[in-house]
This record gives C-alpha cells, structure tokens and sequence, in this order.
C-alpha cells in the first residue's frame, strides 16, 4: 500500500517540477521556512535517496535533512529527477516490506506534495490524495504500538 501511494505522489510531485520555470523553483515555501521549492524537491530526493542506499544516520532530523538539501542545491530539476527515477525502486521496495522508515518518507512525500503546490498557488490535492496521509500516520503508529515496550 505505502509503495503505490509513495509511487504516485511521487510522480505528481514530478509532474509539476518538471515545468516550472527558475524564478518558479526559488519560490519560498511557507510550510518549510528557509527552503525554496527546489529545496524541498532536493530533500525528497535524497530522502529517497538516503532509504535506498541506507544512509539513515541521523535520521529524521533537520541535520539529515539539511544534508539532503545542500548536497543537491545545484542540480538541475532534471538531475534531481533522475535520481529519484533512479533510487525509486529502492525506496519503494522498502515501503513495501514496511520498514521502520518508510511510512515516514510515503507520508513526507505526500505532505510536502501539497506544500509545494500551497508555494505556487496551484489547486490543493483533493480527498483522494489526502486520505493516504491518513493512513500512511496510522500505519506508523500501528507499528510503533507493535514494537513498544508492554507495560
């Protein structure tokens, strides 16, 4: 479930990057101070990039994050895509097998989908694309209720 909801906002998430313009790709995003649209599509990435590979220390964090942002800060919004083209399957397969981080980075990806969208005044997502963040969070909590420590 997270891979196919992961898989299509990602592809969403593309979509709109693909065909913005540079002054577009600096545009501030309220939802993330200090970070432009190509920021946030740069943190997906190496988001994504980070699961694939493994690279999860200091994971979640604003460190770890700001890695990701400022190892990509110039690439191109076609290279940025690649990568993610490129990690994607590593990322996805993850989500599937359900790993600790997964639902973080289904979750991550949709929630910033609507950000990026709020940034440069684009129609919100509807219902259909909300309601995965819903069940992203209740996946994540039903796993950190199956893995606490019983009382």
């Amino acid at each position: 479930m997270l891979d196919v909801r992961y898989r299509a906002a990602r592809q969403r998430v593309a979509d709109v990057v693909s065909t913005l313009s540079d002054d577009q790709l600096r545009t501030p995003v309220p939802a993330t101070p200090g970070w432009t649209v190509h920021d946030v599509l740069a943190h997906l990435v190496g988001g994504a990039a980070d699961l694939s590979s493994g690279r999860l220390d200091g994971a979640p964090g604003d460190a770890w994050t700001a890695r990701h942002v400022g190892e990509r800060r110039h690439q191109s919004v076609a290279e940025l895509l690649a990568e993610w083209e490129r990690v994607a399957p590593g990322t996805e397969s993850a989500l599937a097998q359900s790993k600790l981080s997964g639902p973080n980075l289904a979750g991550d990806v949709i929630g910033h989908e609507a950000d990026l969208r709020e940034a440069l005044r684009l129609p919100r997502p509807d219902r259909a694309h909300w309601q995965p963040v819903l069940e992203v969070m209740m996946a994540l909590l039903a796993r950190r209720l199956r893995t606490a420590p019983r009382c």
